[in-house]
């Protein structure tokens, strides 16, 4: 139902694909070319040693996923900081550029959802969940929004390409192609800010899912293959293998590290 606009790039680079929530995703990657069959079976597959080798690369070098399934909310407006304050367990009233992690609860304290928010602006916030919560999130903002409060929430999901690069190597290697200071004196973490990726201005936002450094970048929809480009070329030419990682391996990653948060230096 609904394709990535890297998905080009992603067959080429042997992703094998599944569903989820309606995107067609990178499952693992074939790094030598081979199609191993896929087997629903209790038995270790034939493909794991992709995913293994993906889940390496991140935690040893760098890895590229690509998040774009995820739900993306841009809440604007006079009373925006007052009515996510209503709705979110932790406080919005964070600096501009600096990014939370919270859920929103119902009144018997089950949670409705699952989230991050960077703050954009005085009036500005950008609303991150899961893809199973895109359609909750601006049903239920909408709803405890009172009469006469200023605050607005627009779906942008489809204006961005969500791409994550992660692993120990991930600040040296985006700071080459941003050539932006990417320091934890600068951005730490839970902190961000604009950089300049080919020829596109792209928010930059250090949060990691699966327990090491790295940045998750927005990059506006129709500059997907030129920054994508410009970001694996500039991988390659450090002498780094731009290894691409899929769903399997993202979820291997956060329950070895048994959290998606974990600030990594």
């Amino acid at each position: 139902m609904r394709r990535l606009a890297l998905h080009d790039r992603y067959a080429a680079r042997g992703a094998y694909f599944v569903s989820l929530s309606g995107w067609e995703m990178p499952y693992w990657f074939s790094q030598d070319g081979a199609r191993p069959p896929v087997e629903y079976t209790y038995e270790r597959q034939p493909w794991f040693h992709y995913s293994a080798q993906e889940h390496r690369a991140t935690r040893e070098s760098v890895a590229l996923f690509d998040k774009s399934f995820m739900g993306k909310f841009l809440v604007q407006g006079r009373d925006a900081e007052q009515v996510l304050n209503r709705v979110s367990a932790n406080s919005v009233s964070i600096p501009v550029g600096r990014n939370i992690y919270t859920q929103w609860l119902n009144h018997q304290g089950g949670i409705v959802a699952d989230l991050t928010v960077t703050r954009l602006g005085e009036q500005e916030y950008l609303l991150v969940t899961g893809d199973v919560l895109q359609r909750v999130t601006p049903s239920w903002l909408r709803r405890n929004t009172l009469p006469g409060e200023h605050c607005t929430v627009a779906d942008v999901t489809s204006a961005y390409t969500l791409l994550s690069l992660q692993g120990p190597r991930s600040r040296e290697l985006l700071q080459v192609i941003t050539g932006s200071d990417l320091s934890t004196e600068r951005v730490p973490f839970r902190a961000s800010c604009e950089v300049e990726i080919g020829c596109a201005r792209v928010l930059l936002v250090r949060v990691t899912y699966m327990g090491e450094l790295g940045y998750e970048l927005y990059v506006p929809a129709e500059y997907s293959h030129t920054v994508y480009d410009a970001l694996v070329e500039g991988i390659e030419s450090r002498g780094v293998t731009a290894v691409h990682a899929g769903l399997m391996a993202l979820e291997s990653l956060r329950l070895e590290k048994a959290t998606g948060t974990s600030p990594q230096t």
